[in-house]
């Protein structure tokens, strides 16, 4: 931990800032920010916990020193004056061992990701529906079986072949694979690999359907992830298939109008399917002013707003 935080606090704690603001993980940088307000050098501090840290549902901590994280993470977040969080079931655990100074602000896109998109399509005009699927997968949290099986049931149903109809990963190739064979529908999946960003998002723009994978994990409730505001940006439809565990993902997308969340019930993703196929899908009817509130640079306003410090004039 000190291999970085020990010099990044000497190089800030020249000066007197009227606000720090410290976001994690990793949970490291919030050592420069407690030191700041512990000397007295930050007059507010606002500790913002993107993923909680000794509650964390993937990583939850290292096996022997847990004990200790536990503890830092009450010494850090009793110094703090706020501490804010992406979704109300990650605020009410943050408020059980932290008390009440918790607010939420949600994660969001940043727009400035997007003037310097390439007006150049990502794939070519072929008549074929392409589902994209951008970012890591986590083989046993995240499951793509309901719609390999709703694919699978198209295919025999309708005839419908893989020059129609493909799902595109992007990023580790973790084991849809090996899930698309189990179901018969291999052909049906291309692996594109390693992406640059840019690259990412214009793809995500330019597919006929997003598709978003819920953690299948009691403690991932409340987990919305950065992916599913990238998809808002975007515009096409989302489809969203897991459990869920009230994690907030279907309250955003009837809110914003972008997508369906279907869960694990493979007939309502056939149908979602079919509406791409026959080019009709199902509709989304975007709220265009709810989607722009989850605009990165609203939401630093909004933190500004917490600390009472109007937007464009804090020191630090």
């Amino acid at each position: 931990m000190d291999l970085w935080t020990a010099p990044a606090y000497r190089a800030v704690s020249g000066s007197r800032w009227d606000l720090v603001v410290s976001t994690a993980g990793p949970y490291c940088v919030h050592r420069p920010a407690y030191e700041l307000k512990r000397q007295g050098l930050a007059g507010k501090w606002i500790a913002d916990w993107r993923d909680l840290w000794s509650d964390n549902h993937i990583y939850p901590g290292l096996w022997g020193l847990r004990g200790f994280e536990k503890w830092l993470e009450r010494r850090w977040c009793a110094q703090a004056d706020i501490l804010t969080t992406v979704s109300e079931p990650l605020a009410e655990t943050l408020r059980r061992n932290h008390g009440d100074k918790v607010v939420v602000v949600p994660n969001g896109f940043d727009p400035e990701d997007y003037p310097s998109q390439s007006s150049e399509a990502s794939f070519p005009n072929d008549g074929c529906v392409r589902i994209l699927y951008t970012g890591s997968l986590y083989p046993g949290s995240q499951d793509p079986s309901p719609l390999f099986k709703a694919i699978r049931d198209v295919r025999d149903s309708h005839g419908v072949g893989p020059d129609r109809l493909k799902v595109l990963f992007c990023g580790n190739r973790a084991n849809a694979d090996d899930l698309a064979a189990l179901e018969g529908v291999a052909d049906f999946v291309e692996y594109l690999g390693l992406v640059p960003r840019n690259e990412a998002l214009r793809m995500q723009r330019d597919a006929n359907a997003l598709l978003f994978l819920e953690f299948d994990h009691a403690g991932a409730r409340g987990v919305v992830t950065g992916k599913i505001f990238e998809y808002l940006r975007a515009g096409p439809p989302i489809l969203s298939i897991g459990t869920g565990h009230d994690s907030g993902v279907e309250g955003l997308l009837e809110r914003t109008g972008c997508g369906l969340t279907c869960g694990t019930d493979t007939h309502r993703i056939k149908a979602f399917l079919l509406g791409l196929l026959n080019g009709d899908p199902w509709r989304v009817s975007r709220n265009q002013a709810e989607i722009d509130a989850y605009d990165r640079r609203r939401l630093a306003e909004a933190m500004l707003d917490l600390a009472g410090t109007p937007a464009g004039t804090s020191d630090g």
